[in-house]
């Protein structure tokens, strides 16, 4: 099986208004969906060198962990992507950031403490 295929099998392609193979935007992608279309981490490290070349392949490592991406890379990997002929478009990778998925340090309205009641109202 060639390497588009699988793609395709993954998400359906089509062209952008550019005329570049992107995955169709339909769903809401993570970071770590995004960055599992490329082969290995090794392949996504390769790519991340362009913008940073003192990047430890560790960070890459962290990236999927986290869920997260730092915004230097977004050319770089969209590049890297291009070539591989990863369907991959700019919006994708915004969209995954706007996405909050984890609420660190907000209490969800349930965890919150309610305020204590006395004999007149609120305390």
């Amino acid at each position: 099986m060639t390497k588009l295929a699988s793609i395709t099998k993954a998400a359906p392609l089509t062209n952008d208004r550019i005329g570049h193979k992107v995955a169709v935007m339909t769903a809401n992608h993570t970071i770590v969906d995004i960055l599992s279309r490329w082969p290995s981490r090794r392949a996504v490290y390769e790519d991340a060198l362009v913008a940073d070349p003192e990047l430890d392949m560790i960070a890459v490592h962290r990236w999927f962990q986290r869920g997260s991406l730092p915004p230097k890379y977004d050319h770089a990997l969209l590049d890297g992507a291009d070539r591989r002929g990863i369907g991959l478009h700019p919006l994708e990778i915004a969209r995954a950031r706007s996405a909050h998925t984890d609420r660190v340090g907000h209490a969800t309205p349930s965890r919150q403490p309610r305020p204590r009641q006395g004999k007149g109202g609120v305390a």
